[in-house]
């Protein structure tokens, strides 16, 4: 079975993550796509090594399903 998904790098706080998922959120929206649990936030940067927020990376994950209109 083939699963469709997006991914999102954003750059910034953890805390503030939220940011990517609400573009996700609305390009689904926009190309009626429903979300398939679960959001993946994978974390790839260690802030102990980079100290700068502005630096930490994160990879937000949606995948997804067609939505027949």
């Amino acid at each position: 079975m083939k699963t469709d998904g997006y991914c999102c790098d954003y750059y910034g706080k953890y805390e503030e993550t939220g940011k990517a998922h609400d573009a996700i959120d609305a390009y689904m929206a926009d190309h009626a796509l429903l979300m398939d649990a679960p959001a993946i936030e994978e974390y790839l940067t260690d802030p102990l090594k980079e100290k700068d927020p502005a630096k930490w990376l994160t990879k937000v994950i949606y995948y997804y399903t067609k939505v027949n209109r």
